[in-house]
């Protein structure tokens, strides 16, 4: 339980992490929202600006390069636990990373929010070492 705690504390220092750059994003495509509303002709446009859609690629490009540049993101340095793969050494391999990230941006915001829910509980029944998107990506979290 002690590393699904720890997980869960890793999880809220990162989404703090991209919360603030999210905010920045929303509040200027809030205001591209407005200019597109004055002109009538790009006002078919405005649908294609969701903030769950900014969220998301925020938090994967987080995560991608926290993962790709230092091996693992703020939070979980900050906790201290590490990302492993299946390769040789523990290494996760780029293909590694985008795909667990990808899984988990996806999985945490927008219409797929759920899935947090339910992958924090695929965590408590299973071994703690691997959520739904570290099964998928063949990854695992460790305490250093």
């Amino acid at each position: 339980m002690e590393l699904a705690g720890k997980r869960l504390i890793a999880f809220i220092i990162d989404g703090l992490v991209i919360s603030i750059p999210t905010l920045i994003l929303t509040i200027l495509f809030g205001i591209l929202r407005l200019i597109i509303s004055v002109i009538p002709i790009i006002r078919v446009f405005r649908g294609l600006f969701a903030i769950s859609a900014i969220g998301i690629t925020l938090f994967f490009f987080y995560e991608v390069v926290s993962m790709y540049l230092f091996q693992t993101t703020l939070g979980k340095k900050l906790v201290g636990l590490e990302v492993l793969g299946l390769r040789p050494h523990g290494e996760v391999d780029i293909w590694t990373i985008l795909l667990r990230s990808f899984i988990k941006a996806v999985s945490i915001s927008g219409p797929l929010a759920f899935l947090t829910v339910i992958n924090g509980i695929y965590m408590l029944i299973r071994d703690e070492h691997g959520s739904i998107h570290d099964v998928i990506a063949g990854s695992s979290v460790w305490q250093k």
